[in-house]
């Protein structure tokens, strides 16, 4: 609702100067750019089309081999503190 109020104002507001249209939402932390100038008719009526889609995030497989990695990465650690601290001696 509150992006359609503020897609409202700002064509309300390009009356005088027509200009691309930048919208961000700040609550859910992305920035929304319009990359086409809005060519304003005063009498028109306000019709406004939007197609959202979200942006491409890392597979699953890829999430898994990372996982995989830090598992090991902290098994190795692991097994080297523990052979370090056998190794120490003991008072």
């Amino acid at each position: 609702m509150r992006l359609a109020q503020r897609l409202i104002q700002q064509q309300d507001a390009a009356v005088s100067s027509p200009a691309m249209i930048r919208a961000s939402l700040p609550e859910q932390g992305r920035l929304l750019t319009f990359k086409r100038s809005v060519v304003v008719d005063p009498w028109a009526d306000l019709n406004i089309g939007l197609k959202a889609v979200t942006a491409p995030t890392v597979s699953w497989t890829l999430r898994l081999w990372v996982m995989a990695a830090t598992a090991l990465v902290m098994l190795v650690l692991a097994g080297l503190a523990r052979w370090l601290t056998a190794k120490s001696p003991r008072a």
